[in-house]
């Protein structure tokens, strides 16, 4: 939803999902301002929470472009929040397989995740694939821009141009060696729900 001409999107998406590339990609829009917890908490981080997002940032006449998670608590009422504030929510999903070889994400956290996603579908206005976003960046901006009405300013591709110190966009990351991993049957049945494995 618009205010004031400009968008108020709240990304979010399990933890080394992409989604603070994705943050940081949203910016390549014209119009986008990036929009960081510092703005909200006072420390340097690109993760807030959505009650934090929807009391601070998410009220004011931005376009406001956050990472995080909605909490499985209270969910209901932090969708009421999503609708009532007119936040658009975008989730970014990666692979699990890939996610918990990071060594930050447990299987259990990404089986979560996942489950959050399933009871947030109804509020989602747009998912974006990891994978997808690496191997065709553009082709993914374009079917934003459509979307959500977004005018592109510079290609994904062009990542990371403006941001020192950023790697640019690569399929590295992409299907990792999964031979060593022991995974439980929730982990293979929320793979199947996320739209991977058979």
């Amino acid at each position: 939803m618009r205010v004031g001409g400009l968008m108020k999107v709240y990304i979010t998406g399990c933890g080394r999902s992409g989604t603070g590339l994705l943050w940081r990609l949203m910016g390549y829009f014209i119009g986008g301002r990036l929009v960081s917890a510092l703005d909200v908490e006072g420390r340097m981080s690109d993760e807030i929470n959505l009650a934090d997002f929807t009391e601070g940032v998410g009220k004011r006449d931005r376009w406001s472009l956050l990472s995080g998670e909605i909490g499985l608590d209270d969910i209901e009422r932090q969708k009421r929040l999503i609708r009532d504030r007119g936040i658009t929510v975008i989730n970014i999903i990666r692979d699990g397989r890939d996610v918990i070889q990071s060594g930050y994400i447990s299987s259990d956290r990404w089986v979560s995740c996942i489950a959050q996603r399933e009871l947030c579908k109804d509020v989602i206005a747009a998912e974006v694939v990891y994978e997808d976003l690496v191997r065709w960046p553009d082709r993914e901006q374009e079917i934003l821009s459509d979307k959500l009405g977004l005018r592109i300013g510079r290609w994904f591709s062009e990542y990371p141009v403006g941001y020192d110190g950023q790697r640019p966009i690569d399929t590295r990351s992409v299907g990792k060696d999964w031979s060593g991993l022991r995974l439980s049957d929730t982990f293979h049945q929320a793979l199947r729900m996320a739209g991977y494995g058979k």
